[in-house]
């Protein structure tokens, strides 16, 4: 009896303990709400810096802003962008109503409020992706002394460590975000070099501002792979 009755006892304190303990484990701390300063550059140029800098890691998406025009996001950015970091955003020209928002675990927005009286500026309409498309892709095939073949885009296609991007013909992929199949030598940011002659192999990425190209190329004569060898189906 005497056994049980001092269970019973450390069973009550430690159930107590445990409440006080929850009690008293706060929750952990919001980020801290951020604010946003225009400066203007001796360049002309204005930077938009927010305060504190944001709370955010490798996977957390971000975009700089005017209403439905977007200047930078996920690291993609339009020619209006001088300079991005994970803390500001300096643009070649004054823009009112700049705004701020990430969607890590814990969202963060923020609004610049910036008056551009007397200051050069663009309008919202000017040099933005819905204006200002990157340049068309062209697409080269050419034959290399191995027999091998290159695909290679010209310009080079705008793209950054974010942007994904695919070499296909078909629903055959080649090469996919850096990983490829046998069948590719060698991949570069505006290239492809396949070990044999493929016909209608096409290009496309996906960053703020999607590009695509096709290679139409004559495999006439020359060694080439069926759709269906050593490939990956996308």
């Amino acid at each position: 009896m005497r056994n049980l009755c001092f269970t019973s006892l450390c069973f009550i304190l430690s159930f107590y303990a445990s409440i006080e303990h929850s009690a008293g484990s706060a929750a952990p701390d919001p980020p801290q709400q951020l604010t946003c300063n225009g400066t203007k550059n001796p360049d002309g140029s204005f930077t938009y810096r927010l305060v504190p800098a944001p709370t955010v890691n490798e996977y957390t998406s971000f975009s700089w802003a005017k209403n439905s025009i977007t200047f930078a996001d996920d690291g993609n950015k339009t020619a209006d962008v001088l300079k991005l970091t994970k803390d500001s955003v300096t643009l070649k020209l004054c823009q009112e109503n700049v705004t701020y928002e990430n969607h890590g675990a814990n969202p963060q927005e923020a609004s610049c409020h910036v008056d551009c009286s007397g200051h050069v500026r663009t309008t919202p309409s000017a040099n933005h992706p819905s204006d200002s498309p990157d340049a068309q892709l062209t697409c080269n095939g050419t034959k290399n002394p191995d027999g091998s073949f290159t695909y290679q885009l010209v310009p080079a296609p705008t793209v950054t460590e974010y942007t994904s991007f695919r070499w296909a013909k078909n629903s055959i992929t080649f090469a996919e975000n850096g990983n490829k199949t046998a069948d590719v030598l060698n991949l570069t940011n505006d290239s492809v070099t396949l070990k044999l002659c493929q016909e209608n192999v096409t290009y496309e990425n996906h960053g703020a501002n999607p590009q695509k190209a096709s290679c139409h190329v004559d495999c006439s004569g020359h060694v080439r792979t069926t759709p269906s060898d050593d490939h990956r189906e996308s």
